[in-house]
């Protein structure tokens, strides 16, 4: 099961990376990621969210465990020193990112 809900999940950053590139236009997916953020910032900090993305999003389509289990790991850790360091993450979002990061790094 954990398997499954991992690729879904990674399809479903791939998908969200693309919306953010404006490659694809699927509404809710075009702003879930960004609505993470206190501030927008320009362009090309988008661009490069959404690339980072989309390449954890690839790593979770790997079969290797360890970097399925890295994937969330750096995830989980990015978004905590954003929040806690820089404060460029709202809160509410930034736990739950972290704590669904490190469960399914964990069961991983």
């Amino acid at each position: 099961m954990i398997y499954y809900i991992i690729k879904l999940n990674a399809v479903y950053d791939i998908l969200c990376a693309l919306c953010i590139l404006n490659i694809l236009d699927i509404p809710v997916l075009n702003t879930i990621h960004i609505s993470m953020l206190i501030d927008k910032h320009s362009d090309i900090s988008q661009r490069f969210f959404a690339y980072w993305i989309f390449t954890y999003g690839c790593m979770r389509l790997s079969n290797d465990p360890f970097t399925v289990k890295m994937s969330y790991g750096i995830e989980a850790l990015c978004i905590a020193n954003e929040y806690l360091i820089y404060s460029s993450i709202k809160k509410e979002k930034a736990i739950f990112v972290i704590l669904c990061s490190l469960i399914l790094a964990a069961l991983s």
